[in-house]
């Protein structure tokens, strides 16, 4: 069922429906990209194109695309771009009103893209969802993400267990709700943003790119939610563990501009005073 099909049953036959398109980075993906891709095929419903941009893979990712994934578009990078600049190599080249977000090492559920297509489609204020993450155990990630400090990540280097980072301290919501940011496993953008604030900031090589797009987003006055009852399967592969290692690095160098393009280090309150009134309506902090 193509997505304005799906839409104008949904709602009874009062909306077009938006084309989707999905944009997947790869970069030695050989094991992952087939399951995410099947997924995406097997959904209830099937997005309208599907652009991978592989980032200089030296294995067999882009034979496994070749062989089994033909129609899939497929851009070619000759090395690791990093992540914003890859991710906005798909999303220029979208088409789609409704942009997904996809890391390759995700299982989307059948209905989940459903779910977030609808949340747009009936949310004209919100810009970007995000799914409810499960991890390689089938057990919820927290979502309800504060915006890091650099506390948050000096202590993210010295604590194995990275699931808690930046937690809110609400758990696992339910029910459509605000967040401060999504992860960038997978989020669904509405393209209108795009033109209002600009895609990934390319500065930033690997991280934080998804905080600092969601806060540009909060910035301009929009809305950024999770919606829990769609459901991504994300097998993390965490490659700046260290910040000794060459990624580890780039990753901390991303931080450092983050901090200092937004002005602010340790207190979450002077960052939150300087928001749009109407981008906390429905938060608590």
């Amino acid at each position: 069922m193509s997505t304005a099909e799906y839409l104008s049953a949904a709602v009874g036959g009062t909306e077009a429906g938006q084309a989707v398109s999905v944009v997947v980075l790869t970069w030695n993906s050989e094991g992952n990209i087939g399951p995410c891709l099947e997924s995406l095929r097997q959904g209830t419903l099937v997005p309208d194109e599907i652009i991978v941009v592989d980032n200089g893979s030296t294995d067999r990712t882009r034979a496994v695309l070749a062989r089994q994934f033909p129609a899939v578009r497929v851009i070619e990078n000759t090395h690791n771009r990093g992540v914003a600049p890859a991710r906005n190599q798909g999303l220029a080249v979208a088409r789609g009103a409704y942009l997904l977000v996809l890391d390759d090492d995700t299982v989307v559920h059948p209905d989940a893209l459903a779910r977030l297509v609808s949340v747009l489609d009936t949310n004209p204020t919100v810009a970007i969802c995000g799914p409810q993450l499960l991890n390689r155990a089938r057990q919820p990630v927290d979502q309800d993400r504060s915006f890091p400090t650099l506390w948050h990540k000096v202590k993210r280097w010295r604590d194995t267990n990275l699931q808690n980072e930046h937690s809110s301290g609400n758990g696992t919501a339910s029910g459509l709700h605000e967040v401060d940011y999504v992860i960038g496993a997978c989020h669904i953008i509405r393209r209108a943003v795009l033109n209002e604030v600009g895609p990934y900031d390319e500065h930033i090589f690997y991280g934080p790119e998804d905080i600092d797009f969601c806060l540009r987003l909060h910035q301009a006055g929009w809305r950024v939610v999770c919606e829990p009852a769609a459901r991504v399967i994300h097998s993390e592969q965490r490659i700046a563990r260290s910040v000794s290692s060459a990624i580890g690095r780039k990753h901390a160098a991303g931080l450092w501009y983050y901090f200092w393009k937004h002005r602010y280090g340790l207190s979450l309150k002077r960052l939150y005073a300087h928001l749009p009134t109407n981008s906390l309506e429905s938060r608590s902090h």
